[in-house]
């Protein structure tokens, strides 16, 4: 089966991905004003994990990175079976991935959190989001895949109106959790989580049917029986290596949000505002 791919130039595949990474900015930016007129603490909760939790899209984002540049390189080629033995590999590298990280942060939430020096205070009110956030990647972990495969494709416009959707979803839950929009019961920061996860369930669904209609992938694991360690080799040495530097910088910042953490709840939430 040949797989269409869409021819683009420079503006018509960069545009898209810049207005991605600018939403993504401009949405994180809302959440916090949202949780600040919900509560101040609620804002320090979220500045003093947030490092902790941006750890997962590190770790996501060297598997996308080998994948679009393998898919790249094989379309080029001309190699159909082998485009769709990178994403399949890719995607199931990123879920084995996110659930193991997801059992970690779920079981040792209170630990993670204890050695970034939160305060027990702040741990309370932010553990079931820490748990919720972090235990339950494998939407973001999917997403992050089929996006990059679409990228490759020359469809550099679809993962940007999937992560519209997303934000949209995820201001609409928030100011239902945090204000009672719609009647729906008030639930903090916890309620900040739910509304990150469910947003992101969509855009997993999503992203997968998108996937499937335009690459023409559909995922299987009886295609793995013999699994291409090839690939899986390809796909590490190319991501990580590409992503070393942004893993080496959230450690930095791991490092001085810790220092942070034991100055007090008043010096985090300014550290989160600005």
């Amino acid at each position: 089966m040949e797989v269409e791919v869409k021819q683009s130039t420079l503006i018509q595949l960069t545009l898209p991905i810049f207005l991605e990474l600018l939403l993504m900015t401009v949405v994180g930016n809302i959440d916090i004003i949202m949780v600040s007129k919900f509560s101040d603490k609620g804002v320090g909760v979220l500045g003093g994990m947030s490092q902790i939790l941006y750890t997962q899209s590190v770790i996501f984002s060297f598997i996308s990175i080998g994948t679009g540049i393998l898919i790249s390189q094989y379309i080029g080629a001309k190699k159909q079976e082998k485009i769709f033995e990178v994403i399949g590999v890719s995607l199931l590298l990123n879920i084995i991935i996110s659930l193991i990280l997801g059992i970690i942060y779920w079981y040792f939430a209170h630990d993670i959190l204890a050695k970034i020096k939160l305060s027990e205070e702040l741990i309370s009110i932010g553990i079931n989001y820490f748990r919720v956030v972090g235990g339950i990647c494998i939407f973001q972990a999917v997403t992050v895949t089929a996006s990059s495969a679409l990228r490759s494709f020359g469809y550099a416009k679809i993962p940007l109106y999937i992560n519209v959707l997303i934000n949209l979803i995820n201001i609409l839950m928030n100011g239902m959790f945090l204000f009672g929009w719609m009647g729906a019961p008030i639930l903090g920061v916890t309620g900040v989580g739910i509304a990150t996860i469910f947003s992101r369930m969509i855009g997993f669904i999503i992203a997968l049917s998108v996937l499937k209609k335009y690459c023409k992938f559909s995922f299987s694991l009886k295609k793995y029986k013999k699994f291409p360690t090839d690939i899986l080799k390809y796909i590490l040495q190319i991501g990580v290596t590409s992503g070393a530097e942004h893993l080496f910088w959230n450690l930095a910042q791991i490092t001085i949000l810790s220092m942070v953490n034991k100055m007090g709840i008043v010096n985090i939430t300014a550290r989160t505002y600005l």
